[in-house]
């Protein structure tokens, strides 16, 4: 359990280290919290009058740890949520990524994805980062020009040269994000590590929104798929 590890689909760090044959959590922004063991790869945690949380490691097939799943028990629901395990590769690899040294940056993310395999974003970003080097400036904003629009409720418009997204419906509180291009059709952003956005040609010849999730089954084994679950709908047609 000991080490970090960061959101599927938000900036969340979970930390966590032994103190007095305890596991202690501090999750971003929400403060510390013991756990205890609750089997040989699950910790809990929580009160009785509240609500009560578990923590289970999730093993590769070589039996070492690559993420976490972490669930909220409360009076109406079951959150759950996943975070990918970080080591020191991954985050000095962000570092020079955010530093604009993407040289560095690709050598990192080249040794960690050989160490961590199933963390499929690292490959995301080096696909990214051999992409743009091979265009030109102009190149990119003509790819940009032809994929800002309004898509249902997702706006992609362009600012300085870039692409950015933003859910448009007035009571969205969410950031924008920057669409980084991984090849001519498909982007990712620094936030939502577990998402790819698609720009696809709907049967009916109009062009369209299209979303990819990294999803993993019950033997852990991880994977992109487009999914619709609970009401939410991941593909929109172009409607400007």
């Amino acid at each position: 359990f000991v080490g970090q590890y960061r959101s599927f689909n938000n900036e969340q760090i979970i930390e966590m280290w032994i103190e007095h044959d305890r596991i202690i959590r501090n999750l971003s922004h929400q403060g510390l919290r013991a756990y205890s063991l609750g089997g040989p790869e699950r910790v809990i945690g929580g009160a009785l009058n509240s609500f009560s949380t578990t923590i289970d490691v999730i093993k590769n097939k070589k039996d070492k740890v690559v993420a976490i799943k972490t669930s909220y028990y409360n009076h109406n629901n079951t959150p759950v949520g996943f975070f990918f395990k970080l080591d020191e590769n991954i985050v000095n690899a962000q570092k020079a990524f955010e530093a604009a040294n993407f040289d560095e940056a690709r050598r990192l993310y080249e040794l960690a994805y050989e160490d961590n395999p199933e963390h499929s974003y690292l490959k995301n970003l080096i696909d990214h980062i051999d992409y743009v080097q091979q265009k030109s400036a102009d190149e990119l904003l003509e790819q940009y020009k032809g994929h800002a629009g309004n898509y249902g409720p997702r706006r992609f418009y362009m600012d300085n040269g870039r692409l950015y997204y933003k859910r448009r419906e007035e009571d969205s509180s969410l950031p924008r994000l920057e669409m980084l291009p991984i090849d001519e059709s498909r982007y990712i952003d620094l936030t939502r590590q577990a998402t790819i956005m698609s720009f696809e040609t709907d049967p009916s010849g109009q062009p369209s929104s299209k979303s990819y999730s990294y999803i993993m089954d019950n033997e852990a084994n991880f994977r992109w798929e487009h999914i619709k679950q609970d009401g939410v709908q991941n593909y929109f047609l172009k409607n400007d």
